[in-house]
């Protein structure tokens, strides 16, 4: 029904890496080689997920747009002298 996303390298070494895992003792050097490199790895992914946009921004740019039909809708009507655009609030 849905499709799947394609595995990344970095999901492919971490499986191989926790096949590998289980083939070791908790006490061994080994185990702990793995575990650092499953650490730095989960760290990779983590860092090529994309950012979501914060509900905040959502909400600053949805009244914007509002307030930017308003002043369209008001001009229409009405005659406006003054700049109205500059009480619009400029995103950073």
């Amino acid at each position: 029904m849905f499709a799947r996303k394609p595995k990344t390298l970095v999901d492919c070494e971490l499986e191989a890496l926790f096949k590998n895992l289980k083939s070791h003792t908790v006490d061994s050097e080994e185990y702990t080689k793995v575990v650092d490199r499953i650490v730095t790895l989960h760290k990779l992914q983590q860092n090529e997920k994309p950012q979501q946009v914060s509900p905040d921004t959502w909400v600053m740019a949805g009244v914007n747009l509002f307030g930017i039909l308003m002043i369209i809708r008001h001009e229409n009507l009405n005659v406006v002298t003054s700049k109205a655009l500059s009480f619009v609030t400029k995103m950073k």
